[in-house]
C-alpha cells in the first residue's frame, strides 16, 4: 500500500515542555494521530462509521541539525483506508491533496493541541482536595478516597474531622507567599513581556459602582451557613441596631441571656413555704429586678431589629 509521510514540528517554547514533559508528549501524539486518520479516512470517500481503518507509524525525535534539542515527529501513514467485507480487506486510495485543506487541518492541530494544554495547566493548577473523593461515614468521620489504590490495597483514609481540618491546615501556604512564580520572558518585570504574552481586551468596569468585599454578614452565611439577616421567629428580616465590641459589656449581655434562658426552661417548682415577708434577701430582690430589666430590654431589641415579630 501507498505510504505518505507527515512532519509536524513545533514552537520552540512547545519543544521545552514536550522534553520535559513525556505524558504531554503523548496526549499532543494522540490528538496528532486522530486528526490525520480522520482526515485520511475522508480523503478516501470513507467514513469512521462505515469500519475504515488506517495505519501509522510514527517517530519522535528530539534532535536538530545542530545537536539542539528539537522534538518534532515523523509520522509514516497509508495513503489510503481499508474497509473490510469478512476477512477481504479492501484499499481506497486518497485524493490529492489540496493546499486549502492541509491548512484547515493544520488549523485542526493547533486548537486541538491548545484543548490538550489547556487540560495540562488546569491539571498542575488543581486544588489540593477533589471534592468528588470526600465524604464522611456513619461516625462523622471524613473519607477521603485516593485516585487510584496504593501498593498496600488501601483505596481511602479515614480521618476524625480534627485531623482532617490539621491536615488542611498544612496545606495553606503563608500569608502573601506567592505559589505561582513567573520566570525569565514572563517575569513581571521582564522588558520583553509584554512583546510574548497574549494581552486580553479589558472588560468595561463600571467605576460608579466600585466592587465592595463580602459583609461579616454574608461570611457567616457562606462559611458556616449561618443566616443572622432573618429572624427565626416570623422570618423577616433583620437589621442592625448597634455594633457592640466592648468585651465586658458582651459578658454581661450573654450573662443577662443565660439567665433568661434558665428561668424560661427551668421546671416549676413548689409554691414556697410561708415564711415572713423579711426573709427575703436583698440580693435576691436585686437579681430579680436585674433579670426583669434585662429581659425588658432584650424583648426592645428584638421589636426594634424585627418589627413583624410583635408583641
Amino acid at each position: 500500500a501507498p505510504v505518505r509521510q507527515w512532519a509536524l514540528t513545533f514552537p520552540v517554547p512547545l519543544r521545552f515542555l514536550l522534553a520535559a514533559e513525556p505524558q504531554a508528549l503523548t496526549a499532543v501524539l494522540a490528538v496528532v494521530q486522530r486528526a490525520i486518520s480522520t482526515f485520511v479516512i475522508h480523503r478516501s470517500g470513507l467514513t469512521v462509521a462505515s469500519g475504515a481503518h488506517t495505519g501509522a507509524v510514527t517517530l519522535i525525535q528530539r534532535f536538530g541539525s545542530a545537536l539542539n534539542l528539537n522534538i518534532h515527529l515523523h509520522m509514516l501513514f497509508l495513503d489510503g483506508a481499508y474497509t473490510f467485507h469478512g476477512n477481504r480487506p479492501s484499499f481506497h486510495r486518497t485524493r490529492r491533496l489540496a493546499a486549502e485543506e492541509l491548512n484547515r487541518l493544520l488549523d485542526s492541530f493547533s486548537r486541538r493541541i491548545l484543548r490538550v494544554l489547556e487540560r495540562l495547566c488546569r491539571y498542575i493548577t488543581r486544588p489540593p482536595i477533589a471534592t468528588k473523593r470526600l465524604s464522611t461515614d456513619n461516625r462523622g468521620r471524613v473519607v477521603y478516597r485516593y485516585k487510584q489504590p496504593f501498593r498496600d490495597g488501601s483505596t481511602h483514609i479515614v480521618l476524625e474531622p480534627l485531623d482532617f481540618i490539621a491536615r488542611l491546615a498544612a496545606l495553606v501556604p503563608r500569608p502573601r507567599r506567592n505559589l505561582i512564580r513567573f520566570h525569565g520572558v514572563f517575569a513581571p518585570n521582564s522588558k520583553h513581556r509584554n512583546r510574548i504574552v497574549p494581552h486580553r481586551t479589558q472588560a468595561t468596569v463600571d467605576h460608579d459602582k466600585p466592587r465592595a468585599p463580602m459583609t461579616w454578614m454574608q461570611r457567616l452565611k457562606r462559611v458556616f451557613a449561618i443566616d443572622i439577616k432573618t429572624c427565626p421567629e416570623c422570618g423577616g428580616k433583620l437589621r442592625v441596631v448597634a455594633c457592640i465590641e466592648d468585651p465586658p459589656l458582651i459578658t454581661k449581655i450573654l450573662s443577662h441571656v443565660r439567665r433568661r434562658e434558665a428561668l424560661t426552661d427551668s421546671t416549676p417548682r413548689a409554691p414556697p413555704s410561708q415564711a415572713p415577708a423579711s426573709s427575703a434577701t436583698p440580693s435576691s430582690s436585686l437579681v430579680k429586678a436585674t433579670l426583669c430589666m434585662a429581659s425588658l430590654a432584650w424583648q426592645s431589641a428584638i421589636k426594634r431589629a424585627c418589627p413583624a415579630s410583635g408583641t
